[in-house]
Order: structure tokens, then C-alpha cells, then sequence
């Protein structure tokens, strides 16, 4: 089950590396090697790196509807 603030990151259109590590589990630097080796798509705006939560969805395998079976 997700908790509130993982629901909340993935309710947004991209989150940060901190965020990113947080709900899959990873290290900040294990995040930035993987988006470094391409197996996380990322965009960089100024210093920061920004990764859409649909790709962390993906890679969790959650659908809008475990999202929403998971907000009660």
C-alpha cells in the first residue's frame, strides 16, 4: 500500500532525484547513474534534474486504478 506522501509525488507531473530515489527504493547517486546510463528518463532544468512520475509508475507497475484503489 502507498503511502501519503508517495500518492502525493505521483499525483504530480515529474519529481526530483530525492523523490525518485525515495519510491523505488534507491540511493540519490543511484538514481543520478541510472538516469546516466539511460534506464531513467530525466530532464534537466538549470542544476536540477526533474523525472516524470509517469516513467516511476511504470517502473512500479502501477496503474491510475492502484493509485485509486490505494487513496482510501
Amino acid at each position: 500500500m502507498l503511502d501519503a506522501q508517495t500518492k502525493e509525488w505521483l499525483s504530480k507531473p515529474a519529481c526530483s532525484v530525492a523523490q525518485a530515489a525515495e519510491m523505488l527504493g534507491m540511493s540519490g547517486p543511484g538514481v543520478i547513474r541510472a538516469i546516466e546510463r539511460g534506464d531513467i528518463r530525466s530532464t534537466r532544468i538549470g542544476k536540477r534534474i526533474i523525472i516524470p512520475t509517469a516513467q516511476i509508475r511504470r517502473m512500479l507497475m502501477l496503474d491510475d486504478a492502484a493509485l485509486s484503489a490505494n487513496a482510501a
